[in-house]
């Protein structure tokens, strides 16, 4: 499994500046990690437990979490950017990608803050 360089989208806490870096991780990740087992994932009709695992090491699961609870808190349009790269890598890592965020962003939000702090 590809490593992605310690240019670790976490270390980033995302300001406008770093747009760029946070899609350049994502796209690199598409590319290294996505791209090589969607069909596979598509055949075995499974969830795709092993690219979650890589965006998790890659911190792209917390980029709807707030600063404060650990996240990236990056900001919609930077979310959709990341979304619309793996869409061309995975389409089914990116729809799953979507759920787990919306509902990161919720609890991060609207949720009762020990929700909050189990993100």
């Amino acid at each position: 499994m590809t490593q992605i360089d310690r240019v670790s989208v976490r270390a980033l806490k995302p300001k406008a500046g770093e747009v760029a870096s946070i899609l350049a991780v994502a796209d690199q990740l598409g590319r290294d990690e996505l791209a090589p087992r969607a069909q596979e994932m598509d055949e075995r009709r499974e969830p795709p437990i092993e690219n979650f695992q890589a965006m998790a090491r890659a911190g792209i699961l917390g980029i709807t979490v707030p600063v404060q609870f650990g996240g990236l808190g990056a900001d919609g349009a930077t979310v959709l950017q990341v979304t619309e790269t793996f869409t061309r890598y995975c389409a089914v890592t990116a729809f799953l990608l979507v759920q787990h965020t919306g509902v990161c962003r919720s609890i991060a939000v609207g949720g009762s803050p020990i929700a909050a702090d189990l993100l």
